[in-house]
């Protein structure tokens, strides 16, 4: 029996980080075809379609962690990348709700679909791949009432992630 948890840390949080933490992907942005925005990740292989609200947003990067409990005194930490696409009126007294795009590579969504994830009773839910990895959201990341809750929610809903 496999049982086990995964913790998501951010790091780099706009009113926190230096400047090699925090970056505008101004390069990476392109106009879409409905007025969009269209934020392209070359190093992962996945383009992300925003709406026009979303001009001048951010890009976060960070790391999620988990540690995987297989059976007595065995524990194996698994950890990989999360980007963080900020809404562009993010404040620290007025935070907007963030899109946190988890990282996995294929061996390790075959283990986070077996785990008990934080203390939300599911895992990750995965919604794109490509051929190196699977692109997944944090359990509960919506979990709130933060502003832009139902703009990030409607964006999801439009399946924006294309991977590449």
């Amino acid at each position: 029996m496999m049982c086990g948890a995964l913790y998501f840390t951010p790091i780099g949080r706009r009113d926190s980080c230096t400047p090699s933490e925090f970056a505008r992907f101004e390069n990476d942005e392109q106009k879409g075809s409905k007025g969009g925005r269209i934020h392209k990740n070359k190093k992962y292989g996945f383009k992300f379609v925003l709406l026009e609200t979303r001009k001048g947003y951010s890009i976060i990067v960070g790391t999620w962690s988990g540690i995987a409990y297989q059976g007595e005194n065995h524990e194996r930490i698994e950890s990989g990348p999360m980007i963080t696409i900020r809404h562009p009126l993010w404040t620290k007294s007025d935070p907007r709700q963030d899109i946190p795009i988890m990282i996995l590579t294929r061996a390790q969504a075959e283990i986070a679909n077996d785990l008990s994830v934080s203390a939300a009773p599911f895992g990750p839910q995965e919604f794109s791949r490509n051929a190196k990895f699977v692109f997944a959201l944090p359990p509960r990341f919506d979990y709130g009432d933060s502003t832009g809750t139902e703009e990030v929610r409607e964006i999801l809903r439009n399946h924006p992630l294309h991977p590449f």
